[in-house]
């Protein structure tokens, strides 16, 4: 990830992967192998401090309905990745889900029938399917499949489904180790494809069946997901479906990723990297070549943050003139994970830049013009919720096309109307389709069994600090019907930091709520969407603002009467682990904790993850910043504060946010007698990959909770 976090937050709004892992991460189709690692028993204790407001709106009782559990995991279903056909009658998806008869998850391409609303899976590719794209004839949907010759290791290839006639996926490239992307040139003749050729020579050394060793030389030698970096590049190649001749675009020396191809054929956008040494920066830019004489390359953008930072996966986008182009402004490289991403448009000739939405002061993702190139759309990222957004010309208030307690996690534009994949907290996602001037109409209808379960009460809590100066801390509650007055509690902390709890639909968070806990999720100082200033608090301070805002959130539960001091308990992955270790550190009120792939001994896990870039920004070098990196270390070095009894849950094969971290964390607790325990998952980086494994999580989840809160959430008040 090259802008964010140790902390990355899953929320399907932000794709916060590098380029390089998306092939790894299609794939979903890894086994498991082999059992846990289980390792004892220790303790932990949490925070929070704060003044209220609270709303909830009650959703009617299923009857005879039955609680989420976490077999539900097994069950859920999830879209991403819509594409709109340009006659808009189709819209193509992603559907990911369990692999029946296997642990393992799968994605193939589904097709629905915007008039009808009939829909179907149109793939069913061993090893999965994903990123359909129409071409721009309408005769072909472009996908990309792993494949597999006799007596090979699969690789990613875009294949072909014929659209007009009847007909099989047909590969249309070959490329050896894989394609990670692709778009289609406007005459739907060619594609440009990102490859990475891997260039090491053979070893003489080491015979053909044994493993070679890992050779590293570079500064950034490792990334979750991609394993040990190789010193290879992303290249962008231009495929003739007529001739089959692949002819390399851009230089092996730079990644360029994310090709976009302007309206007449002529020249395509793309983003590098690049600079004496790349990995001791993220200035990613835009650059434009034409494609009949490549070398002659442009570059469009000049500032030193990330311009079109491929972790957002926001290719750049032409106007229908083709003479301005779209791309996403990652601000200023001194700001890294904490900037602000706002729409920049380039007008060709000139090259002037300006920015369309840089004064709402909110994240402004995904842009895209309307068909005539009148219009400039994005996803507004606003206080717990994501929006379609129409950018005024005079860069005045947006108008929001998509209502405010919902999340958009994608969509395209049309003539005839607006294609988007949204949510809500009690809604999965669905794809929609609004005809101009019209209401939205449901296009899919996956995870019916939803309908089933025992519906949860949506609710919000605000908590004002006693300080005018400092902000409130707004969060989304979950609550089990019938619930009143003080209840068994638990704080769910995000990831990110700079990520945020959203008015979507969380399956983990209503499978703990149905075991009789309310599920509150703060967004304290360092989450997004509530403007640069906020999120930016938290700048080398962690567990500082935002530990202080988790403990106005618990002070302000406990006040209100709607959290039972015996029964209070925190977790969190990613960062959400880590703020889970600063909390539990400052505040004993927490009887049981979670910590999910965090890190608390700073200084001790220097070196190990793949941040080394962003550290240098936020903190120096530990010989320039010594001080800065022991404060950032204070669980570690203050676990003897620590009490509550804490389980730390990491996967075996994270290069996000290292094993160690945990291992350091339960060694200590262990040491000091605390109740903890140590599970770390074979094979697993920082997402995992096995069903079984996801629902185990959960499960262990629950039972430590259960643990340590005094037997069953829904019963412990009566005990």
């Amino acid at each position: 990830m090259t802008a964010t976090h140790p902390s990355c937050s899953s929320q399907p709004s932000r794709l916060t992967l590098l380029i390089r892992s998306a092939q790894a991460l299609r794939r979903w189709t890894t086994e498991a192998s082999r059992p846990l690692i289980s390792i004892d028993r220790a303790r932990a204790a949490l925070v929070a401090k704060a003044s209220v407001v609270l709303a909830s709106s009650l959703l009617a009782t299923a009857t005879q309905a039955s609680p989420y559990s976490p077999a539900d995991l097994l069950l859920y279903e999830r879209l991403s990745e819509p594409d709109l056909s340009p006659n808009e009658d189709w819209a193509a998806y992603v559907v990911s889900k369990k692999l029946e008869g296997k642990d393992a998850y799968e994605s193939q391409v589904w097709l629905v029938d915007i008039q009808s609303r009939g829909a179907s899976a149109v793939t069913s590719v061993p090893g999965g399917a994903s990123s359909p794209q129409f071409s721009p004839s309408g005769e072909w949907l472009a996908v990309l499949a792993d494949v597999a010759k006799e007596g090979e290791e699969p690789t990613t290839q875009v294949c072909l489904l014929p659209l007009k006639r009847p007909g099989a996926l047909t590969c249309v490239s070959d490329a050896e180790d894989g394609v990670l992307d692709f778009a289609w040139a406007p005459d739907s003749q060619s594609l440009a494809l990102v490859v990475e050729p891997d260039i090491e020579p053979p070893s003489d050394n080491i015979p053909e069946d044994t493993e070679a060793p890992i050779v590293l030389d570079r500064l950034l030698f490792k990334h979750d997901n991609a394993g040990y970096l190789k010193n290879t590049k992303q290249q962008i190649v231009l495929l003739s479906l007529d001739t089959k001749v692949s002819t390399p675009l851009t230089s092996p020396s730079y990644d360029s990723v994310l090709p976009a191809f302007s309206p007449d054929g002529s020249r395509i956008a793309f983003v590098s990297k690049r600079g004496e040494d790349p990995d001791r920066h993220e200035n990613w830019d835009i650059y434009e070549l034409d494609i009949e004489t490549p070398s002659n390359v442009r570059k469009l953008t000049q500032s030193t943050g990330p311009d079109g930072d491929p972790s957002w996966w926001n290719r750049p986008i032409y106007s229908p003139s083709g003479e301005r182009l779209l791309y996403l402004d990652g601000g200023d490289a001194k700001d890294i994970w904490y900037a602000l991403q706002t729409v920049g448009e380039i007008e060709r000739q000139s090259g002037r830049i300006s920015n369309l939405s840089r004064q709402l002061d909110r994240n402004c993702t995904s842009p895209r013009f309307d068909t005539k190139g009148e219009a400039v759309f994005c996803l507004l990222e606003d206080d717990r919720s994501v929006q379609l957004a129409k950018l005024s010309v005079d860069q005045g208030q947006p108008e929001r096309l998509t209502p405010q307690r919902r999340v958009v996690h994608d969509y395209r534009v049309g003539n005839a109307g607006i294609l988007t994949l949204q949510s809500a907290i009690n809604e999965p996602a669905q794809l929609y389709w609004q005809p101009r001037g019209q209401s939205s109409q449901q296009l899919t209808q996956h995870n019916a069994w939803v309908d089933e379960r025992q519906p949860l009460i949506e609710g919000e809590l605000i908590a004002k600090a006693k300080s005018g100066s400092r902000p409130s801390v707004h969060a989304v509650m979950l609550t089990p019907a019938n619930s009143e007055g003080p209840m068994p509690t638990l704080l769910h902390l995000h990831g990110g930091p700079v990520a945020q709890h959203q008015y979507d639909f969380d399956i983990e968070q209503h499978i703990m709520a149905s075991a009789g806990y309310r599920i509150v999720a703060p967004n304290p100082r360092g989450s997004s969407g509530r403007g640069f200033n906020y999120q930016y608090a938290i700048w080398a301070k962690w567990g500082g603002p935002d530990g202080e805002d988790i403990r106005l959130i618990t002070d302000t539960l406990l006040r209100e009467g709607l959290a039972a001091p015996t029964h209070l308990g925190v977790y969190g992955w990613s960062y959400g682990g880590m703020l889970t270790n600063y909390a539990i550190t400052r505040d004993q009120r927490y009887k049981a904790a979670v910590s999910g792939a965090g890190i608390s001994n700073m200084l001790g896990g220097f070196g190990v993850d793949h941040y080394i870039v962003a550290w240098e920004q936020e903190v120096g070098m530990p010989w320039d910043n010594l001080e800065g990196w022991l404060k950032l270390s204070y669980p570690f070095l203050e676990a003897p504060a620590i009490t509550t009894p804490t389980l730390f849950v990491v996967g075996e094969a994270d290069f996000n946010v290292p094993a160690v971290g945990s291992e350091q964390m339960y060694q200590a607790l262990r040491y000091l007698e605390v109740p903890t325990q140590l599970v770390i998952y074979p094979d697993q980086h920082h997402s995992f990959t096995v069903p079984s494994y996801e629902v185990d999580v959960l499960a262990r989840h629950l039972d430590w909770f259960e643990t340590f809160l005094g037997g069953s959430a829904s019963q412990s008040l009566g005990q």
